[in-house]
This record gives C-alpha cells, sequence and structure tokens, in this order.
C-alpha cells in the first residue's frame, strides 16, 4: 500500500504541472486489481487526467465509476458533462469571423458586451473620420493618417474575438470542472 500512495504522490505532482500524459503513465503502472480504496484514488486521478486531456467522454466514465451507487450524483454527472459538451458551441474562430464582417460582433457573440461594444465604436469612429478626412482633404492623406489606426483596431478586435471565445470557454470549463469535483466529493462524503 506504500507503493500505491507513492505513486499517487508523484501522480498528483505531475498533476499540478499539468504533465497529464506522464501522470497516465504513472496510472497505467498501478495493478488491475486493487484493494477498494485505491481503486476508487485510481479512478478519480484518471477522470482528472482525462478531463485535462479533454477526453470528457472518457473522463465521465472514470468519475462515473465513483458514483455507481449514488443516482442523485450519478444524474448531477450526467448533467454536468453535458453542459460542459455544450460549451463545444461556442466556437473561437466564428467568434473571429463574425468580428472580420461586424467589428465587436465576435466578442459579443463570446459574451463579452462591453469590449464587443467598445470594438463597434471604436471602428465606426476610425471609419467615420477616414470618410471626413478623405472628403474634406484627400483620400491619401485620410489613407496616410487615419487608415493605420483603423487598421490596427480593427484587426486587434478579430485577434481579441478569437481569444475571449477561447478565454469564456475555458472559464466555464473550469467552472464545470469543479462543480463535478464537489458532487463526488458530496457523493464520497454520504458513503463515509
Amino acid at each position: 500500500s506504500l507503493k500505491y500512495e507513492m505513486l499517487f504522490s508523484k501522480t498528483n505532482c505531475l498533476l499540478q504541472q499539468g504533465q497529464f500524459k506522464f501522470a497516465l503513465i504513472e496510472l497505467y503502472n498501478l495493478p488491475d486489481n486493487l484493494p477498494n480504496k485505491f481503486e476508487a484514488k485510481k479512478h478519480f486521478y484518471t477522470g482528472i487526467v482525462e478531463f485535462g486531456q479533454k477526453d470528457f467522454e472518457a473522463s465521465k466514465e472514470s468519475f462515473l465509476k465513483l458514483v455507481a451507487d449514488d443516482p442523485e450524483a450519478t444524474a448531477s454527472l450526467e448533467t454536468l458533462f453535458d453542459k460542459n459538451e455544450k460549451l463545444n458551441r461556442l466556437k473561437p474562430l466564428f467568434a473571429q469571423w463574425l468580428s472580420v464582417f461586424v467589428p465587436g460582433l465576435g466578442q459579443m457573440y463570446a459574451g463579452d458586451f462591453p469590449s464587443g461594444i467598445n470594438s463597434l465604436l471604436i471602428n465606426a469612429g476610425f471609419y467615420a473620420l477616414f470618410v471626413y478626412v478623405a472628403v474634406t482633404t484627400t483620400f491619401w492623406e485620410s489613407l496616410l493618417f487615419v487608415f493605420p489606426w483603423f487598421q490596427r483596431y480593427y484587426s486587434g478586435g478579430i485577434k481579441a474575438a478569437k481569444k475571449i471565445a477561447i478565454q469564456k470557454r475555458a472559464e466555464k470549463r473550469s467552472k464545470i470542472y469543479q462543480e463535478i469535483l464537489k458532487e463526488i466529493e458530496k457523493a464520497q462524503l454520504a458513503v463515509h
């Protein structure tokens, strides 16, 4: 049992470093027939590793083994993994393309309305300034003095839309992950 505890401690250290593949290798070093206490730990750590590697279906199976005797916890975990699956609908590349066509729309699609409105207003302002300078002076002066600013904010908004979508999805996934761990903890406390 001391050997198993050492392997789990090493796995824990690897997980904290974000080295999921190495943590999985350590878990594969465990024998197939473990005592119940260690079998539960193996499923728990395996579920964490698989979630970290974005293998959510395998993670779900590992976590469900921990709460197999608790129908309420099982249903709750199923619901949480369904919510996690729905996060894939938030597409960073789609957000980026939305901002190509309408500045700020990608940020709004990702759920960051203040940033989206800011991008829309700034780009509209620079566009209006570009037209004004082109009409009052020359097109070339407008192109030389205003267009670089417009282009800077326009391309920045496009990049920001993708970045915000990735960040929002990661934040929501993190919250779901925390809820999964709380549900498992609650189920484990009810058993003991």
